[in-house]
């Protein structure tokens, strides 16, 4: 084996041990990198210094007003009552389970429309902690609840604006609602298959009495949320509802958009929001910290692009035999999964395979609804800045909640890639 290509699986295998260890993100890919260097025998300084803090320079440029943004609206949302007083809507009109599945839709629609899954992370939270502790589920499982409202949307399911779908419309000449007929059928099977789960890990956990479990800080909260029994619920839908106007139908910046929606919270909720100068502080100070971990993990994945392994890998999956759409599949989630990132993946795919399989005639509608699934399922091993991001935002680690996360959005979506190719076959 090439021995670049073999750095690039140990470098993988040695982020994830680090990441399961609870070891600090940005050292451990700092050592990661200088593995990658040695196995490519490059300088492991300038490899450093140059390729990854390029990487890591240009997310923390291009995304910290956007987790600033996110983080500040859900410390608000939070803070002023605002996701508490949502939660006890949703649980008193569907009541039970049910208000977890239908929190699972709202923000499931909130990613669809277009709000940035990294803030919808941070918005989420505290909706389902509330949700979760009228239940008395365990707080572990949260993670993988937010995964799953947000695995789907952007890349089953045709209209998204996410990059995903968006991407591929500018290689294969399609458009948002591409091969809509697969794309819907292989996300609402993939949905069944997780609500399917996380039945079984709900029933489990209160079978073993696995229960909600309050922390010094999580008791804080909740003795928070017990005080606003008599706000009105329904102002909490309110900023939302102004995000998706915003958004979607004036299309507003999505940070101009989230600030306004943030102001918007304040201002209904002024006499139940304590310390709203220390709201915006805390939401701030939690995006500095998440940033900077989720950046780290995009400069490794810009240190992995640049090796020579990488690009053999490329070479051997451009040569993959077999049917289209099956190694179209395989190529674009395995340069996912060594990146690390669903957009990485997609965009290097669409660079070096789109053209090859037009060519072959493979019906173009179908391999942008393939590879926006793809790039969806290895991307989202332990080392992916999002999952990094989720368990932060919900102060859990690896070893505690990604269990779900994985069961979810790696394996039902490599499921859901599997039927989304058979019905490529039989029916494209």
């Amino acid at each position: 084996m090439d021995m670049s290509l073999l750095g690039i699986i140990v470098a993988l295998v040695v982020l994830i041990i680090i990441c399961y260890r609870k070891f600090n993100p940005v050292v451990g890919t700092l050592i990661c990198v200088a593995i990658l260097a040695i196995f490519s025998g490059l300088s492991v300084l300038d490899i450093i210094t140059d390729t990854y803090f390029t990487g890591f320079s240009d997310f923390l440029k291009n995304n910290f007003l956007l987790f600033a943004t996110g983080t500040v609206f859900a410390s608000i949302m939070e803070g002023s009552g605002a996701a508490a007083a949502f939660a006890k809507m949703i649980y008193s009109k569907v009541g039970g389970r049910g208000a977890i599945y239908g929190c699972m839709l709202a923000v499931l629609i909130l990613g669809y429309i277009g709000v940035n899954g990294w803030a919808l992370m941070f918005i989420a939270y505290p909706i389902f902690l509330c949700v979760f502790k009228q239940e008395n589920l365990p707080r572990w499982l949260i993670p993988g609840v937010i995964y799953t409202s947000l695995a789907y949307n952007s890349s089953m399911f045709p209209g998204s604006p996410s990059i995903l779908n968006v991407l591929p419309t500018q290689y294969l000449g399609t458009d948002t609602m591409a091969a809509s007929g697969l794309g819907i059928a292989t996300g609402v099977f993939s949905s069944i298959l997780c609500i399917i789960y996380l039945e079984y890990e709900f029933r489990k956990a209160k079978k073993n009495n696995d229960g909600f479990v309050i922390t010094p800080d999580i008791a804080e909260k909740m003795k928070a949320f017990e005080e606003l029994e008599t706000v009105k619920p329904w102002r909490s839908v309110v900023p939302m509802i102004l995000l998706f106007v915003l958004l979607n139908v004036f299309k507003v910046n999505v940070n101009i958009a989230i600030i306004l929606a943030s102001f918007c919270c304040v201002i209904l909720y002024w006499n139940t929001t304590p310390k709203k100068l220390n709201l915006i502080d805390d939401g701030v100070k939690r995006a500095s910290m998440v940033i900077m971990n989720t950046a780290a993990v995009v400069g490794f994945g810009y240190v992995v692009k640049s090796t020579v392994g990488f690009q053999n890998l490329i070479d051997m999956l451009s040569n993959l035999g077999g049917n289209p759409l099956i190694s179209f599949a395989s190529a674009t989630t395995l340069i996912a999964g060594a990146t690390g990132s669903g957009s990485g993946g997609i965009g290097i795919a669409m660079e070096v395979f789109a053209q090859k399989y037009m060519d072959l005639g493979v019906n173009p509608e179908v391999l942008h609804r393939i590879a926006a699934i793809a790039c969806n399922g290895l991307d989202t091993l332990p080392h992916n800045s999002m999952v990094i991001t989720c368990l932060a935002a919900c102060g859990m680690t690896h070893k505690e909640s990604y269990k779900p996360i994985f069961i979810t959005s790696v394996c039902i979506t490599l499921i859901g890639l599997a039927f989304a190719v058979f019905l490529g076959i039989a029916f494209y």
